[in-house]
């Protein structure tokens, strides 16, 4: 794995720029934008500029918007993208989709933030609460 933004709480307003991989490395993705838990969450406006990835080899694309990125700048001059989300602006990247599997991702992706929701709702009735 290269760089991710995620988190419980919206991976928004971020700045990732002008790292390099200057080793050799291999992973799903260089850099990859999503948030943790619940499909109503949304990673929104972050930027990937001038990070060097031509070294990094990925098995699903150099960089990787989920469906919950909206509105995410990149921009590079190497690799590929999949950009499951809406309203993110791609530069200097080639597309990427996922090669047929792309339905069964969204809705495995989609199970996944329904079982979190779930355990948030579970956690969050097990919490004593504050008199």
């Amino acid at each position: 794995m290269g760089i991710l933004l995620e988190g419980t709480d919206p991976a928004s307003n971020n700045y990732v720029g002008q790292n390099q991989i200057l080793i050799l490395g291999s992973g799903a993705y260089a850099l990859r934008i999503n948030t943790f838990c619940c499909s109503g969450d949304k990673a929104v406006s972050n930027l990937f500029v001038g990070n060097n990835i031509a070294r990094f080899e990925s098995s699903v694309a150099d960089v990787f918007f989920d469906a919950n990125a909206e509105r995410n700048i990149s921009t590079g001059d190497s690799g590929t993208v999949t950009d499951l989300g809406t309203g993110n602006v791609i530069t200097g990247h080639t597309k990427k989709s996922l090669s047929g599997g792309l339905g069964q991702f969204k809705d495995a992706q989609a199970a996944k933030w329904a079982l979190l929701r779930a355990l948030r709702a579970i956690e969050a009735k097990s919490k004593p609460s504050a008199k």
